[in-house]
């Protein structure tokens, strides 16, 4: 427990520091979580505060332009938070030529998965024809 607390404190510090230059369209997860509450899902107060934290973070790590949680999938060997947004080009030269290019037709969206919200994210590849 020690360390789940560590891990929420140290989020919090980091995205107070840098929540100043935030210009991403972005919803209000706590509103979303509100929502999901009603009809039975929840995160509880604790995680959907920290979810909400790290999609910040993630945004600013990546540039992006809208970003929002997608949801959580349930798996043998561990769930995975998953997140959706418009990022910046980047890795844009490292598309093969017969995919589209990111931030076009399937490609539009870029898909964040991890399997603990404290950590950090990783950015799942394009979709190609293979």
């Amino acid at each position: 427990m020690n360390y789940y607390i560590e891990k929420c404190e140290t989020l919090i510090e980091s995205t107070k520091k840098k929540q100043k230059n935030l210009n991403i369209l972005f919803p209000n997860f706590n509103v979303d979580a509100t929502l999901l509450d009603w009809v039975g899902v929840s995160f509880g107060e604790d995680d959907t505060y920290c979810i909400g934290l790290s999609i910040k973070k993630l945004a600013e790590n990546y540039k992006a332009k809208e970003l929002r949680f997608w949801g959580k999938i349930l798996t043998k060997n561990g769930d995975y938070y998953v997140a959706e947004g418009v990022t910046s080009n980047l890795y844009a030269d490292t598309v093969p030529a017969n995919a589209e290019k990111k931030g076009e037709g399937a490609n539009y969206y870029s898909y964040f998965v991890t399997h603990d919200f404290l950590e950090d994210w990783f950015e799942l590849p394009l979709i190609t024809p293979e």
